[in-house]
Protein backbone atom coordinates (compact mmCIF):
# COMPACT_ATOMS: atom_id res chain seq x y z
CA UNK A 1 0.00 0.00 0.00
CA UNK A 2 2.81 2.37 0.85
CA UNK A 3 4.46 1.77 -2.51
CA UNK A 4 1.21 2.45 -4.39
CA UNK A 5 0.68 5.71 -2.55
CA UNK A 6 4.17 6.82 -3.44
CA UNK A 7 3.54 6.10 -7.10
CA UNK A 8 0.26 8.00 -7.13
CA UNK A 9 1.85 10.87 -5.33
CA UNK A 10 3.97 11.58 -8.36
CA UNK A 11 0.73 12.50 -10.17
CA UNK A 12 1.12 15.02 -12.94
CA UNK A 13 4.62 15.41 -14.40
CA UNK A 14 6.42 18.57 -13.33
CA UNK A 15 6.67 19.59 -16.97
CA UNK A 16 2.88 19.72 -17.35
CA UNK A 17 2.00 23.27 -18.35
CA UNK A 18 -1.75 23.82 -18.02
CA UNK A 19 -1.72 27.26 -19.63
CA UNK A 20 0.27 26.05 -22.62
CA UNK A 21 -2.00 23.04 -23.17
CA UNK A 22 -5.10 25.22 -22.91
CA UNK A 23 -3.63 27.64 -25.42
CA UNK A 24 -2.93 24.79 -27.85
CA UNK A 25 -6.42 23.35 -27.39
CA UNK A 26 -8.06 26.75 -27.74
CA UNK A 27 -6.26 27.46 -31.02
CA UNK A 28 -7.03 23.97 -32.36
CA UNK A 29 -10.73 24.22 -31.60
CA UNK A 30 -10.80 27.79 -32.87
CA UNK A 31 -9.07 27.22 -36.21
CA UNK A 32 -10.33 23.73 -37.05
CA UNK A 33 -13.56 23.28 -35.10
CA UNK A 34 -14.46 21.03 -32.19
CA UNK A 35 -15.84 18.35 -34.47
CA UNK A 36 -12.82 18.31 -36.79
CA UNK A 37 -9.96 17.65 -34.40
CA UNK A 38 -9.42 14.67 -32.12
CA UNK A 39 -8.21 14.63 -28.57
CA UNK A 40 -5.27 12.51 -29.69
CA UNK A 41 -4.22 15.23 -32.14
CA UNK A 42 -4.42 17.90 -29.45
CA UNK A 43 -2.27 15.74 -27.18
CA UNK A 44 0.25 15.33 -30.01
CA UNK A 45 0.45 19.06 -30.69
CA UNK A 46 0.63 19.93 -27.01
CA UNK A 47 3.18 17.15 -26.46
CA UNK A 48 1.25 15.73 -23.52
CA UNK A 49 -0.04 12.23 -22.85
CA UNK A 50 -3.75 11.55 -22.81
CA UNK A 51 -3.64 10.21 -19.21
CA UNK A 52 -1.97 13.44 -18.07
CA UNK A 53 -4.60 15.50 -19.86
CA UNK A 54 -7.40 13.45 -18.28
CA UNK A 55 -5.88 13.92 -14.83
CA UNK A 56 -6.00 17.68 -15.29
CA UNK A 57 -9.32 18.16 -17.08
CA UNK A 58 -11.26 14.98 -16.31
CA UNK A 59 -12.30 14.25 -19.89
CA UNK A 60 -12.65 15.88 -23.29
CA UNK A 61 -15.70 17.80 -22.11
CA UNK A 62 -13.60 19.29 -19.33
CA UNK A 63 -10.97 20.37 -21.84
CA UNK A 64 -13.41 22.04 -24.24
CA UNK A 65 -15.07 23.83 -21.33
CA UNK A 66 -11.71 25.07 -20.03
CA UNK A 67 -10.66 26.16 -23.53
CA UNK A 68 -13.85 28.21 -23.94
CA UNK A 69 -13.38 29.76 -20.51
CA UNK A 70 -9.83 30.73 -21.44
CA UNK A 71 -11.10 32.23 -24.69
CA UNK A 72 -13.55 34.40 -22.77
CA UNK A 73 -10.82 35.58 -20.40
CA UNK A 74 -8.30 36.35 -23.14
CA UNK A 75 -10.39 37.55 -26.07
CA UNK A 76 -13.96 38.38 -25.12
CA UNK A 77 -12.74 40.30 -22.08
CA UNK A 78 -11.79 43.01 -24.58
CA UNK A 79 -15.50 43.84 -24.66
CA UNK A 80 -15.27 45.16 -21.13
CA UNK A 81 -12.26 47.28 -22.03
CA UNK A 82 -14.24 48.87 -24.85
CA UNK A 83 -17.29 49.56 -22.71
CA UNK A 84 -15.20 50.90 -19.84
CA UNK A 85 -13.51 53.46 -22.09
CA UNK A 86 -14.60 57.08 -22.44
CA UNK A 87 -15.63 56.63 -26.06
CA UNK A 88 -18.97 57.93 -27.31
CA UNK A 89 -21.80 55.58 -28.26
CA UNK A 90 -21.02 55.73 -31.99
CA UNK A 91 -17.26 55.37 -31.42
CA UNK A 92 -17.92 52.32 -29.27
CA UNK A 93 -20.13 50.80 -31.95
CA UNK A 94 -17.30 51.25 -34.46
CA UNK A 95 -14.86 49.59 -32.05
CA UNK A 96 -17.20 46.62 -31.66
CA UNK A 97 -17.22 46.14 -35.41
CA UNK A 98 -13.42 46.25 -35.48
CA UNK A 99 -13.22 43.85 -32.53
CA UNK A 100 -15.53 41.41 -34.21
CA UNK A 101 -13.60 41.32 -37.47
CA UNK A 102 -10.00 42.23 -36.77
CA UNK A 103 -9.05 41.79 -33.13
CA UNK A 104 -8.38 38.05 -33.34
CA UNK A 105 -6.04 38.35 -36.33
CA UNK A 106 -4.31 41.39 -34.82
CA UNK A 107 -3.51 39.30 -31.75
CA UNK A 108 -2.23 36.42 -33.84
CA UNK A 109 -5.31 34.26 -33.32
CA UNK A 110 -7.31 32.40 -35.99
CA UNK A 111 -10.12 34.17 -37.83
CA UNK A 112 -13.67 34.00 -36.57
CA UNK A 113 -14.78 33.36 -33.01
CA UNK A 114 -14.26 30.24 -30.89
CA UNK A 115 -17.43 30.92 -28.92
CA UNK A 116 -19.53 31.20 -32.08
CA UNK A 117 -17.88 28.09 -33.50
CA UNK A 118 -18.60 26.05 -30.37
CA UNK A 119 -22.16 27.31 -30.24
CA UNK A 120 -22.61 26.18 -33.86
CA UNK A 121 -21.22 22.76 -32.90
CA UNK A 122 -23.32 22.39 -29.75
CA UNK A 123 -24.28 18.81 -30.65
CA UNK A 124 -20.61 17.83 -30.67
CA UNK A 125 -19.74 18.94 -27.13
CA UNK A 126 -20.52 17.63 -23.65
CA UNK A 127 -22.93 18.93 -21.03
CA UNK A 128 -20.32 20.95 -19.12
CA UNK A 129 -19.24 22.75 -22.28
CA UNK A 130 -22.86 23.35 -23.24
CA UNK A 131 -23.42 25.01 -19.90
CA UNK A 132 -20.30 27.12 -20.40
CA UNK A 133 -21.60 28.18 -23.83
CA UNK A 134 -24.93 29.21 -22.31
CA UNK A 135 -23.27 31.15 -19.49
CA UNK A 136 -20.90 32.88 -21.90
CA UNK A 137 -23.82 33.83 -24.12
CA UNK A 138 -25.65 35.33 -21.14
CA UNK A 139 -22.56 37.31 -20.11
CA UNK A 140 -22.16 38.76 -23.59
CA UNK A 141 -25.84 39.67 -23.95
CA UNK A 142 -25.90 41.26 -20.48
CA UNK A 143 -22.82 43.31 -21.34
CA UNK A 144 -24.43 44.58 -24.53
CA UNK A 145 -27.77 45.26 -22.85
CA UNK A 146 -26.20 47.22 -20.00
CA UNK A 147 -24.34 49.33 -22.53
CA UNK A 148 -27.47 50.05 -24.57
CA UNK A 149 -29.39 50.95 -21.40
CA UNK A 150 -26.64 53.31 -20.29
CA UNK A 151 -26.52 54.84 -23.77
CA UNK A 152 -30.28 55.40 -23.67
CA UNK A 153 -29.96 57.09 -20.29
CA UNK A 154 -27.24 59.32 -21.75
CA UNK A 155 -29.52 60.12 -24.71
CA UNK A 156 -26.94 58.74 -27.16
CA UNK A 157 -29.00 55.74 -28.24
CA UNK A 158 -32.35 57.33 -29.06
CA UNK A 159 -33.95 54.53 -31.05
CA UNK A 160 -37.30 53.09 -29.94
CA UNK A 161 -35.67 49.67 -30.06
CA UNK A 162 -35.42 48.24 -26.55
CA UNK A 163 -32.00 47.70 -25.01
CA UNK A 164 -32.72 43.98 -24.71
CA UNK A 165 -33.62 43.56 -28.38
CA UNK A 166 -30.72 45.77 -29.48
CA UNK A 167 -28.35 43.51 -27.54
CA UNK A 168 -29.76 40.38 -29.17
CA UNK A 169 -29.61 41.99 -32.61
CA UNK A 170 -26.02 43.23 -32.24
CA UNK A 171 -24.89 39.86 -30.91
CA UNK A 172 -26.53 38.12 -33.86
CA UNK A 173 -24.98 40.43 -36.46
CA UNK A 174 -21.48 40.17 -34.98
CA UNK A 175 -21.78 36.37 -34.76
CA UNK A 176 -22.89 36.16 -38.39
CA UNK A 177 -19.97 38.32 -39.51
CA UNK A 178 -17.52 36.13 -37.60
CA UNK A 179 -19.00 33.03 -39.22
CA UNK A 180 -18.47 34.60 -42.65
CA UNK A 181 -14.94 35.57 -41.70
CA UNK A 182 -14.12 32.05 -40.53
CA UNK A 183 -15.55 30.67 -43.78
CA UNK A 184 -13.10 32.78 -45.77
CA UNK A 185 -15.56 35.32 -47.15
CA UNK A 186 -14.13 38.56 -48.55
CA UNK A 187 -13.12 40.72 -45.59
CA UNK A 188 -14.23 44.04 -47.08
CA UNK A 189 -17.61 42.64 -48.09
CA UNK A 190 -18.14 41.13 -44.66
CA UNK A 191 -17.26 44.39 -42.94
CA UNK A 192 -19.50 46.47 -45.21
CA UNK A 193 -22.45 44.12 -44.71
CA UNK A 194 -21.92 44.28 -40.94
CA UNK A 195 -21.75 48.06 -40.98
CA UNK A 196 -24.99 48.22 -42.96
CA UNK A 197 -26.70 45.80 -40.59
CA UNK A 198 -25.55 47.71 -37.52
CA UNK A 199 -26.55 51.08 -39.01
CA UNK A 200 -30.09 50.63 -37.65
CA UNK A 201 -28.60 51.02 -34.16
CA UNK A 202 -27.18 54.46 -34.89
Amino acid sequence: METKNTQRGRGRPKTFDRDYILDVAMRCYWSEGVEAISLNEICRRAKVSKPALYREFGNEDGLTKAALSRYYEQVLAQLHQIFNSDKSYHETLDLLIELGLEASSNLGYPKGCLFVGMRNSAKQVGSNTLNEIEQTNIKILNTYQNWFEQSKNNLEFTSKITAQFAAIYLHSQLSNAMNQQAAGENADTTKNVLRLAVSVLR
